[in-house]
């Protein structure tokens, strides 16, 4: 009520208007209006405080579209480039493109990424952070992030989603660039073997998955040259097969056994896009190999592929 008594002066500034307010002194109605007016100042505090804080300047007010600190071209990150300036004149310029989570959009790197000249397409991701390739999926992880992960085992699971979907998986660990770049103190590092340790339990995700690879950044503008580099010569993601590959996947990785699908990884015509088709058709690896060929690429949905397999048996 108070608030549109003030709206309502506020738009009719040439109408004079008094409001008094009658409440019994120490009694519960003047208890429960001080209580609002404490807590409506506690939110105009920690409104300030986030405006102080977020990715938006103050001096836009988050009202504008346009942002010049996200504008890119020779005002923008001065990024490594190891092609000349002849020959990127004589290119038709094309911003490459990169699927980011919904979530990771908290951070900063995805702003930083759009101003070092990349198209960035926000979907909600079930496996990975970012997919830079049809091959490439990184999962980006803090200090923090990284330790809380070891310890509820997440990390695992993503890594292993990450093996059984992607042909490049990879893990990249970013630092913060006030601290320094290392995990540990060499103080700190004990001659014995601690199966808690970060360290450890690092080892023990390399030697489980071996083609999972690991991304050690300096920073967020690091991450961004990383990206940058992993990206040159590549195709870009596809949006349709990744959503495709999500819901899939988000099955698949808990309902295989996973030694069977490593194997069904390396035969021939068998992808990390198709195997569950033959995982859900078939029982065993015997009647895959005594299936024809007709099944094989209905199964597949795939002619060549089919054949591929058929002929390997």
């Amino acid at each position: 009520m108070v608030r549109s008594l003030e709206m309502f002066r506020c738009r009719r500034p040439g109408k004079p208007l008094r409001i008094y307010f009658l409440v019994y002194d120490n009694s519960i109605e003047e208890q429960r209006y001080l209580t609002q007016l404490s807590e409506e100042k506690k939110a105009f505090e920690q409104l300030i405080m986030m405006k102080g804080n977020m990715t938006v300047y103050s001096d836009q007010d988050g009202r504008e579209g346009t942002n010049a600190m996200l504008e890119r071209g020779e005002q923008g990150l001065k990024f490594k480039d190891l092609e000349s300036q002849d020959s990127r004149q004589n290119k038709v310029q094309s911003f490459p493109k990169v699927i980011v989570d919904m979530r990771d959009f908290r951070s900063s790197l995805p702003s930083i990424l759009h101003k070092s000249g990349m198209d960035l397409i926000p979907k909600t991701i079930e496996i990975g952070d970012y997919i830079l390739t049809p091959d490439i999926c990184i999962e980006r992880k803090s200090i923090m992030d990284l330790i809380g992960s070891l310890a509820s085992g997440r990390l695992f699971q993503q890594c292993q989603a990450m093996c059984n979907t992607y042909k490049h998986p990879m893990l990249l660990i970013e630092f913060d660039e006030a601290n320094g770049f290392s995990l540990q103190n060499y103080s700190g590092v004990s001659d014995s073997v601690v199966t808690t340790s970060l360290q450890t339990q690092l080892t023990l995700i390399t030697l489980h998955f071996p083609r999972l690879r690991m991304i050690w950044s300096q920073s967020e503008y690091t991450t961004a040259n990383i990206y940058h580099e992993l990206k040159k010569g590549k195709e870009e993601p596809d949006v349709a097969a990744i959503e495709g590959i999500s819901k899939e996947s988000s099955i698949t990785t808990s309902e295989f056994n996973h030694s069977v699908v490593n194997t069904l990884l390396k035969l021939p015509g068998v992808t990390s896009k198709n195997y569950f088709m033959l995982a859900r058709k078939f029982r065993s690896l015997l009647e895959v190999s005594t299936a024809s060929r007709e099944t094989l690429s209905d199964v597949l949905k795939n002619k060549e592929e089919g054949r591929a397999l058929f002929d390997f048996f």
